[in-house]
């Protein structure tokens, strides 16, 4: 009895053992299996998240495209970036030309459209940047150089710009002049006129104020003009509505006045159907001749 009393002494503790180590063992196994569980949930769910956001990207994307009309092909915008790169080895304003391949893409002009505006933008830039350089101005700013060669896109000639770069002091900005330029010639001035003005105005050491009042004038007169102008319409159907009138008037009374008399004719000449027939004839008469 002592002998098996000593043996389920010994026995109880190790059973004790080995199930307080299966118990842990299932703890950590179960406590593994909720991690890894949890781990695939937060990979799954930031999976989701990412393309969830790339379908958003993908979306944006696509509408910006449909809000920019056509796309350039390939070739199309080898040629565009062709004469980006020109413009910037000259040091010439990028902006213009990208300006106008965008506008040709919102409208959904075609590639060689765009390919043309494009390169008759660069060509503008750099006809506008030589004709400053011949006026005397080593290093035209971008500023100058864009609002040149829109004077040139509006009819003006490089001569004419480098004589307006001529007239001016070397260090005085050509940007009020060249914008005054282009609000003459929309008013309808000639260039050779607008130039005139505006280097009359340089000559005269006047201010930006004053140059750009030139072009204000010039808005003002339209605007008197053109009231002027519709005021005379109104006064010419003023003057035809009175004319009217007065000879319509004019008529019913010379009626009445044959009426009368032939009614006065038949009564003295011969009474009866004589008389009867002058009457008819004078009222006949008057009734026609009234409006």
């Amino acid at each position: 009895m002592k002998k098996i009393a000593m043996v389920a002494l010994v026995i109880a503790p190790t059973l004790a053992h080995a199930q307080s180590g299966v118990t842990a063992t299932s703890q950590t196994t179960a406590t593994g299996t909720a991690s890894t569980s949890r781990g695939n949930t937060s990979v799954n769910g930031s999976a989701s998240v990412h393309a969830k956001a790339d379908a958003k990207v993908s979306a944006a994307r696509a509408e910006h495209a449909a809000n920019r009309g056509a796309i350039l092909s390939a070739e199309a915008q080898a040629k565009v970036d062709a004469d980006l790169r020109t413009a910037r080895e000259r040091r010439l304003p990028e902006e213009p030309i990208r300006r106008r391949v965008a506008e040709g893409e919102a409208k959904g002009a075609a590639d060689a459209r765009i390919v043309a505006a494009s390169g008759e933008t660069l060509a503008q830039l750099e006809a506008s940047s030589d004709a400053m350089v011949r006026g005397g101005r080593r290093d035209p700013s971008d500023a100058e150089v864009a609002r040149g060669a829109q004077l040139i896109a509006r009819g003006y000639t490089s001569a004419q710009i480098e004589a307006v770069a001529r007239r001016a002091p070397s260090d005085r900005s050509l940007v009020v002049a060249f914008e005054t330029l282009a609000s003459l010639r929309a008013r309808g001035a000639s260039t050779d006129r607008a130039v005139a003005q505006v280097q009359s105005r340089l000559a005269a050491r006047a201010s930006d104020a004053e140059i750009r009042q030139l072009g204000i004038d010039a808005n003002a007169a339209a605007q008197v003009d053109g009231s002027v102008g519709r005021g005379g319409m109104g006064q010419a159907g003023a003057a035809g509505s009175v004319t009217g009138n007065a000879a319509g008037s004019v008529g019913g009374v010379a009626g009445s006045a044959a009426a009368g008399a032939g009614t006065a004719a038949g009564s003295t000449i011969g009474r009866g159907t004589t008389g009867v027939t002058g009457g008819a004839t004078g009222t006949i008469g008057g009734a026609l001749s009234r409006p």
